[in-house]
């Protein structure tokens, strides 16, 4: 099975950190960094457009295929701003719709241009104190348009100071029944982070910024006091683990102010990595943010994303519209393909018929009078046929004219019928006075014994196809007389 391959990168405002993370089953290893560099333009897009273009011809020399890994940002503190803020709430949901608010309120300052990330650092019955970050949101965008023009998506952007937590505390572990701090300082900024005993909150963190001329050493320990001063532990026995990148730390001298134990630590000599992967040149500060940020995803842990808040990632939805897109294209095309193979049969089966046809429809034409094509239906140039065949034989029995109406003898015959079906004249004395025959009509005279009779021949003549066109009934001399008019059907 190939191995799962992260990228991690830190941005700063002028240069970028890339850590590849491999992952083997259940190990995790660094496969390659590197970082790249750029002269300040002042126009942070443009900055960060040239850094992300540097890392991807980087990526390219190395042969490492970007699209196929996933990749996290670690921002660096000077792009973001953290707040302490208190909620009345210890529901994570009224947090989250709550919390914009209360960190406006906090800061005492407008954050609607800002995408917020957040996390908590304590629990109480009077709420929950939370560390809150701050970005502008075209800073992100910036990040985010950079890297689309390389079909780049990164899944999270995060805090550096986030990213750095998470590297310490799964590689250099706190000392038992000591609080312990680590403090990382780099060419220009510094972090000061104490790890959680409790898996529900998070570490201490603090990042500042570093000017060139201050002293270090007093630095740190004026931050060190500060930091220590929030941790609600009445008996501290702190152990100071710190990494500066300048090497201008003396521990001797910070453990004589702070009265605690205090030691320099190197921060990428426990990580397991390839071979010459992490040179005497590299920045290791900036190596321990950009592997933070790719062990997010390489563990699945939470993170503090700020893209949650503006443009969450939905690189997963979009492989699955993708790929709908691509199953529904391929749908087509087999539709349209069984459409004209299918179309091309009946066009084949319809060729003979055709044929058929034509030669038909001369006979047929000639057989009806009138016509002028044969019926696109079979069933119906035969329906018409058989009319016509029975309208010919029923001219050849004399039934009727040349014009297709019965003749008088016809008409007589089928009176005649009428009267002696089921011996009906017999039955009900039928005595006809006279019977006229015209070209259209029949006209009936006579009597019957009763009106019951005179109304079973009424019956006799319609099941004769005789229609009763008008009639005059009434009774006169003892029986029932009756004057019919009817028509052949």
């Amino acid at each position: 099975m190939d191995d799962k391959k992260y990228l991690g990168v830190y941005i700063e405002r002028c240069s970028a950190s890339v850590v590849s993370l491999a992952q083997t089953a259940r190990e995790h290893k660094v496969a390659d960094c590197f970082s790249v560099t750029i002269g300040e333009k002042g126009d942070q897009a443009q900055d960060t457009a040239e850094l992300v273009n540097l890392i991807a011809d980087q990526c390219a020399k190395k042969a490492l295929v970007y699209q196929d890994c996933q990749i996290a940002v670690a921002l660096d503190c000077s792009m973001y701003m953290q707040h302490k803020v208190h909620s009345e709430f210890t529901d994570s949901r009224q947090i989250a719709q709550t919390i914009r608010f209360d960190t406006e309120e906090s800061a005492a300052t407008d954050i609607s241009g800002d995408a917020l990330a957040f996390e908590v650092y304590s629990k109480s019955s009077a709420g929950t104190d939370l560390n809150v970050f701050t970005a502008q949101k075209k800073i992100l965008l910036d990040i985010l348009t950079a890297f689309s023009k390389h079909n780049i998506d990164p899944v999270t952007i995060e805090p550096d100071i986030s990213c750095l937590s998470r590297f310490l505390t799964r590689y250099l572990p706190s000392t038992q029944n000591q609080t312990t701090v680590f403090a990382v300082l780099s060419g220009r900024n510094g972090y000061l982070i104490v790890p959680s005993s409790d898996t529900g909150t998070s570490a201490v963190k603090r990042a500042f910024l570093i000017s060139p001329v201050q002293d270090r050493n007093n630095l740190i320990t004026r931050q060190i006091t500060l930091t220590t001063a929030a941790i609600d532990d009445e008996n501290q026995n702190i152990f100071l683990k710190v990494f500066d990148a300048a090497g201008k730390i003396d521990p001797q001298k910070i453990a004589q102010k702070l009265r605690c134990q205090v030691e320099n630590i190197d921060l990428t000599a426990p990580i397991p990595a390839e071979l010459d992967v992490l040179s005497d040149s590299t920045d290791k500060v900036a190596f321990a943010a950009a592997a933070g940020a790719a062990f997010s995803l390489a563990d699945g842990n939470d993170v503090v994303d700020f893209r949650a808040d503006f443009s969450p990632f939905q690189g997963k939805k979009h492989k699955i519209q993708k790929n709908i897109k691509v199953i529904g294209i391929c749908a087509v095309i087999c539709m349209l393909a069984l459409g004209v193979f299918f179309q091309k049969k009946l066009f084949d089966a319809n060729k003979p018929r055709k044929e058929i046809r034509a030669v038909f429809e001369n006979d047929y034409i000639a057989v009806l009078p009138g016509s002028k094509e044969l019926p696109d239906k079979f069933s119906e140039a035969l329906r018409k046929l058989k009319k016509e065949s029975d309208r010919l034989q029923r001219y050849e029995k004399g039934r009727i004219n040349a014009e297709g109406e019965k003749t008088s003898s016809a008409k007589l015959t089928m009176t005649l019928e009428a009267f002696n079906k089921d011996d009906c004249a017999k039955n009900i004395n039928l005595q006809i006075d006279s019977i006229n025959i015209t070209s259209k009509y029949i006209r009936l005279t006579g009597s019957t014994l009763s009106y019951n009779g005179t109304m079973e021949l009424r019956k006799k003549l319609i099941e004769s196809d005789l229609e009763i066109l008008n009639e005059e009934l009434f009774s006169k001399g003892g029986r029932h007389n009756f004057s019919i008019t009817l028509e052949a059907k």
